[in-house]
C-alpha cells in the first residue's frame, strides 16, 4: 500500500481540524486521510493551534477546579 505524501510550500501549513493538528510534511494512508489536511497561510496556522491549546488549558482548569469542588 503506497502512502500519499503531503508537502506544504513555505509560507504555509496544513491544517486538520477534525483532529486539531498543523502539519508541514505529512503521509496520508489514503485519499480520505489527504482530504482531511487544508492547506492554510502558516500564520494562520498557528494562529489556530495556540486556539486550541488555550482551548484546552481551559478546559482542564474547568474540569480541575469542578473536580476540587466535589467531595
Amino acid at each position: 500500500m503506497d502512502m500519499i505524501e503531503i508537502i506544504a510550500p513555505d509560507g504555509f501549513a496544513y491544517v486538520n481540524r477534525s483532529h486539531r493538528l498543523i502539519g508541514y510534511y505529512l503521509y496520508c494512508p489514503d485519499q480520505q486521510a489527504a482530504d482531511l489536511w487544508v492547506l492554510t497561510p502558516e500564520e494562520e496556522a498557528l494562529a489556530l493551534e495556540a486556539q486550541w491549546i488555550a482551548e484546552d488549558e481551559a478546559k482542564a482548569k474547568a474540569e480541575a477546579e469542578a473536580g476540587g469542588a466535589q467531595p
